[in-house]
């Protein structure tokens, strides 16, 4: 099984600029009142209704990403993401000067964009957009702290609740399989690394004058899952023969028809927390440890007709026949499936559903009959050993924002032949019965 590290995920800016400049300019002097508008670029409405599946690259821990042949581009495809803007160190939300909240998990557009940020000739990368297109500012006075949240369908935000003690904003959620949760706050002893030059105290970021000095917040997401993918190859040849269909010719190699993994699935996240409630082990999506908690998470595939395949809606999985390679006579590593998000653990509970076609009746041996047969592989995953897992000793199973490649060896379902050979009789001789002896 390949590991590797899921990108600490393209982060979002939100560009702050007084109302006169353009989109990355912050021309203007410590002593401006003007207000700091917040601008989000524009980029491609995502859908929250369904799961849109994994986000971001995945890259090889050990950096010799050129050799990994999981590696992707570490892109925004347009997901929905959300929002939050509070007083520093508070969970009060930042207030517009007609009383409502400014970001209380409001919709944004994430862009269609790589890891970089820019501001070359007033454009800017991986900037994103209100679903609403409203324009807002920064009030002219005070701190403030952004949040950020992407849940796909896993969750409602306008369910948030805080704590007994008002430290922490908690939303409960629900995966199947195809979300990738994903947290961020952003920090201002990051975003003033952006620029050197910035004379900023990071004790007046977020606000009004540190947008006028052009350190704007930048929100890195992480990613609170693990993720696995599945790639399968066949024993030999024949389990890999898939027929013709064109030809009306039945294959008998063996499809994978699905692939389950048994999962924790439903929790909290902490959407946002004030100092005295930061999780002291660093976890946003604390996941339920009670039996109702778990489910059963089915792998799915992207709509290959969709137009954005990156950001398309997930399918049902076709099943796959394992392929081979007829010039160098060996089996071809075939990947099955999108990505799979689960609950980070120290094991999983996995089964590989197979169909294949086999010869059921031989009365007519020139025309034999044959059926499809469906059967499962079950088996328990651990990482890196199930040794490790028993000794406790350098075991750390599952783990969140790390991307794990499951590979499946395919066997055919074997025939069973009952062989009769017959015993000979062992001779030992006569035996005379003589009436008058």
């Amino acid at each position: 099984m390949k590991k590797s590290l899921l990108f600490a995920f393209a982060a979002v800016s939100f560009c702050a600029c007084t109302s006169d400049d353009s989109l990355g300019n912050s021309g203007v002097n410590e002593g401006d009142t003007n207000g700091a508008k917040i601008e989000i670029g524009v980029a491609q409405k995502a859908s929250t209704s369904r799961g849109t599946g994994t986000v971001g690259g995945v890259v090889d821990p050990t950096g010799n990403a050129a050799n990994d042949p999981y590696l992707l581009d570490n892109k925004w495809y347009g997901q929905t993401l959300n929002v939050f803007m509070f007083e520093k160190e508070t969970l009060n939300y930042a207030l517009d000067s007609d009383g409502t909240p400014i970001f209380d998990g409001d919709d944004m557009t994430a862009p269609e964009t790589d890891g970089t940020i820019t501001a070359d000739a007033g454009t800017m990368e991986n900037i994103a957009e209100r679903a609403d297109k409203a324009v807002k500012y920064y009030p002219t006075t005070g701190t403030y702290d952004f949040w950020g949240l992407h849940v796909d369908d896993a969750a409602n935000v306008a369910d948030i609740s805080a704590n007994a003690d008002n430290t922490q904003l908690l939303l409960d959620f629900t995966i199947n399989g195809s979300q990738d949760i994903m947290t961020a706050k952003a920090d201002p002893n990051v975003d003033l690394l952006q620029d050197p030059t910035a004379t900023v105290d990071p004790e007046r970021l977020y606000s009004a004058y540190s947008s006028r000095k052009g350190v704007r917040p930048e929100l890195l997401f992480q990613h609170e899952l693990a993720r696995l993918t599945f790639s399968l190859e066949g024993a030999n040849e024949a389990v890999c023969d898939a027929g013709d269909p064109t030809l009306g010719v039945q294959g008998h190699g063996v499809q994978v028809t699905g692939v389950v993994v048994r999962s924790a699935a439903t929790g909290q996240i902490i959407v946002a927390y004030t100092p005295a409630g930061e999780p002291a082990d660093g976890v946003r999506a604390v996941f339920g440890t009670e039996p109702a908690d778990t489910a059963d998470l089915s792998l799915m595939q992207r709509d290959a007709t969709a137009a954005n395949i990156y950001n398309a809606p997930l399918v049902a999985l076709e099943p796959v026949f394992p392929e081979w390679d007829d010039v160098n006579d060996t089996a071809v590593e075939t990947a099955i499936g999108e990505a799979l998000l689960v609950a980070p653990s120290d094991s999983l509970e996995i089964t590989i559903a197979m169909k294949q076609n086999v010869i059921t009746d031989m009365t007519d041996p020139l025309n034999p009959g044959s059926e499809d047969k469906e059967f499962d592989y079950k088996t328990t995953l651990y990482y890196p050993s199930l040794a490790a897992f028993q000794t406790g000793t350098g075991y750390p199973g599952f783990e969140k924002g790390k991307s794990y490649n499951i590979k499946f060896k395919v066997y055919s379902l074997e025939r069973i032949d009952i062989i009769t050979n017959l015993t000979p009789w062992n001779y030992e001789g006569d035996i005379y019965v003589d009436e008058d002896a």
